[in-house]
């Protein structure tokens, strides 16, 4: 019986030794979970920072036969202008709202509007959930 046991010893294989793994996964992962989180913190603050100088410029459109026209310029100021009539205004935006300020008739008036697209030619803007897509004038 020992004489078994004995062979049984012999004909197991040797116990390994777990040999240390490799630390490059672990490496790879960490890069890959900062450079993750760098672009999130840059996508981020171009959102919140960078916002207000996409919608300076010219915009117009069409509404319901009428011409509608926004022009934003760099110091908050601007106007408002509908088939050729133009108000002076103030404007700010704020994340995804756009305050426009004006007077008329010695009454200051305030408008918001929820900014919906504002691209390098397309600024989309709704007021009680009704969408106007204006172009860039150029």
């Amino acid at each position: 019986m020992d004489n078994n046991l004995n062979m049984q010893q012999y004909n197991n294989p040797m116990p390994t030794v777990e040999q240390p793994k490799k630390k490059t996964g672990l490496i790879i992962g960490i890069v890959a979970a900062v450079v993750a989180l760098v672009a999130v913190i840059a996508i981020v603050l171009v959102l919140v920072l960078g916002g207000s100088d996409d919608i300076v410029g010219k915009w117009e459109a069409e509404v319901e036969g009428v011409t509608m026209a926004f022009e934003f310029k760099d110091d908050n100021t601007g106007s408002m202008s509908v088939s050729g009539f133009s108000i002076a205004t103030t404007w700010e935006l704020d994340g995804d709202t756009l305050t426009l300020t004006m007077s008329v008739l010695n009454e200051t008036t305030t408008q918001e509007f929820d900014v919906v697209e504002i691209s390098s030619d397309t600024l989309i803007l709704s007021v009680d959930g009704e969408d106007q897509e204006f172009k860039r004038v150029k």
